[in-house]
């Protein structure tokens, strides 16, 4: 037969039955969500003075903007400086850059460099001067794509060495748009160039004065300080044109009283 016997309770067991001790032990586990929240609340300071020294911070504030490649106008420099006190690293560099050129047409393209802390740098390319295009009393520098970036008044006809083209029928004209072929501006370009090689080689006055654009950039005529004008078809090469001019120059000069027509293939007309 088994026998249990029972014991007295010892000390040791009554330890593991205190009510203050389970209680305790309670007390202790919920303490650690409040740890927890303490850690998080202080990470969230951490990355709040972190977010708010990058990009609120007067230290990344745009102090200093340095321009390369050309001499910069007023206007330019005007439109740059609006980028001082800006963040440097909240700052959309191609976004700018469109606005920028959109606001300085003659502004061909621009690179610009982020220099940390406070630093930008652009290096600027500027429209070359190809021609001046007169409309009314406007005159517009145009650029080999023909694009008009720059308004000019009258004082734009005293500069030298540049061609005068005028538009008979007074349209007005966009800055920063391409408004002329590409194509057109290159062949008054290469005309206006050949023209004094040709008046040296036949050893004939042909002094260029201005071409003028009746109806359309297709046909085109050149008017001389001699007094005769001449007249061209755009869309067809430059240097036939030019060699029928030459043949009709030097044969036929004292004849040439008011025009050369070279516009029809393989023939020249003159009166």
């Amino acid at each position: 037969m088994n026998i249990w016997v029972i014991g007295k309770m010892t000390s040791s067991n009554q330890l593991f039955n205190r009510p203050d001790i389970i209680s305790g032990t309670v007390r202790e586990k919920k303490s650690k969500p409040k740890k927890k929240l303490v850690k998080t609340f202080l990470l969230l300071v951490l990355l709040g003075g972190f977010f708010w020294f990058i990009f609120y911070s007067p230290i990344f504030q745009i102090k200093n903007i340095t321009l390369e490649g050309v001499q910069a106008n007023s206007d330019l420099i005007a439109e740059m400086n609006k980028f001082k006190g800006k963040n440097i690293f909240l700052m959309a560099v191609d976004s700018e850059k469109r606005n920028l050129i959109i606001k300085q047409p003659e502004i061909k393209d621009i690179v610009i460099w982020k220099g940390l802390p406070d630093t930008l740098k652009a290096k600027l390319t500027l429209r070359d001067k190809v021609l001046i295009w007169q409309s009314a009393d406007r005159f517009y520098y145009v650029d080999g794509d023909g694009i008009a970036f720059k308004q000019r008044g009258p004082l734009a006809l005293e500069e030298k060495n540049i061609l005068l083209i005028i538009d008979k029928k007074n349209v007005l004209v966009n800055l920063g748009t391409q408004f002329l072929s590409p194509v057109f501006v290159k062949f008054v370009t290469q005309l206006a160039t050949d023209l004094p090689t040709i008046s040296a080689q036949i050893q004939v006055p042909i002094t260029l004065t201005n071409i003028d654009v009746e109806e359309s950039t297709l046909q085109t005529t050149a008017q001389t300080a001699e007094g005769f004008k001449i007249l061209f078809d755009t869309t067809r090469p430059v240097d036939s044109q030019l060699a029928a001019l030459k043949k009709v120059l030097s044969e036929h000069r004292s004849e040439v009283t008011e025009y050369v027509d070279v516009r029809v293939q393989g023939w020249a007309y003159y009166k």
